[in-house]
């Protein structure tokens, strides 16, 4: 089964619509960066959740990007508004399978699971973990 990627790396800002801040610069340089290293991959940004998984919202918001509201993987701007998004959407959406958070830029693969997770939750986690290790 082919799974199509579409990236997408949140912000408080659309396209600079929030300004200039310092979150929303280290955003677009993950994006600038994802770009150049993986040209293949599908990834938008900085975008605000709802355009990210709102074809309409996108529409409105993002008009130049034809690839608004397909987000099938989100990228957090800290692990603070990770876990957060994370922990909402486990809870407010039953049946829904949410792995994470996934940590990246360490020397060496690292993960954290919170101590609700469930043996699932620890086997996905752990199963990332050792891929990214490979």
């Amino acid at each position: 089964m082919l799974i199509r990627t579409n990236v997408r790396v949140l912000s408080y800002s659309t396209h600079g619509s929030g300004g200039t801040g310092a979150s929303v610069s280290k955003v677009k340089e993950a994006v600038a960066l994802t770009r150049v290293r993986r040209p293949t991959l599908k990834v938008d940004g900085e975008l605000q959740g709802d355009a990210a998984l709102s074809t309409a919202v996108a529409k409105r918001k993002t008009p130049e990007s034809a690839s608004g509201g397909t987000a099938n993987i989100l990228i957090f701007p800290s692990l603070d508004s990770g876990n957060i998004a994370y922990k909402l959407v486990s809870q407010l959406s039953p049946g829904t399978q949410s792995i994470g958070p996934i940590l990246q830029g360490f020397k060496k693969p690292l993960s954290d699971v919170s101590r609700g997770a469930s043996v699932d939750d620890i086997v996905h986690v752990a199963t990332i973990t050792a891929l990214q290790g490979v």
